[in-house]
């Protein structure tokens, strides 16, 4: 008679599903931390990632987020005084609309009403891509689509 290793195998996935999750979770810091020094290379102030408070669940046995925040990066135009959002996408094989969730998408379109500097920081296969929102909308993103390169030709930033 064979033991049993479906118990087994199912430890094992969760410690690797695990696993890969912090190593995301690390190589999306590693990104946010480049783009900030991006932007302050371009000249930006006051440039803070904002921290997304999170706190331990019991029940759950896990650390879960009590909070959304309204984007991954704040920082000033310094010649403007305008406020600029940065929201970061760590997706290498291509980013799709699904990527980004609504409050993401309310909180870049928000910035654009205020009269803010929205971007999309992108981790692209070309490398890091920061991408103004109201040029990339313009440019066609919307549900159900991907960033095509023309896309990005379109909305690249540009510190004017």
């Amino acid at each position: 008679m064979e033991p049993d290793h479906t118990e087994r195998d199912a430890a094992v996935a969760r410690v690797l599903k695990r696993m890969q999750g912090r190593l995301a979770h690390k190589a999306g810091e590693d990104f946010e931390n480049l783009v900030c020094l991006r932007l302050r290379h371009l000249g930006f102030d006051q440039v803070e990632r904002q921290a997304t408070p999170t706190g331990f669940n019991r029940k759950l046995k896990r650390v879960i987020r009590l909070r959304k925040v309204s984007g991954d990066i704040k920082a000033i135009d310094p010649r403007t005084g305008r406020a600029v959002l940065v929201e970061c996408k760590n997706y290498p094989d291509g980013l799709e609309w699904r990527r980004i969730k609504p409050h993401q998408v309310a909180n870049l379109d928000q910035c654009v009403r205020n009269r803010g500097i929205a971007i999309l920081a992108w981790a692209s296969p070309a490398g890091a891509e920061l991408l103004d929102w109201e040029r990339l909308r313009a440019a066609g993103f919307k549900p159900r689509t991907s960033v095509t390169a023309a896309m990005v030709a379109a909305a690249r930033y540009a510190y004017r």
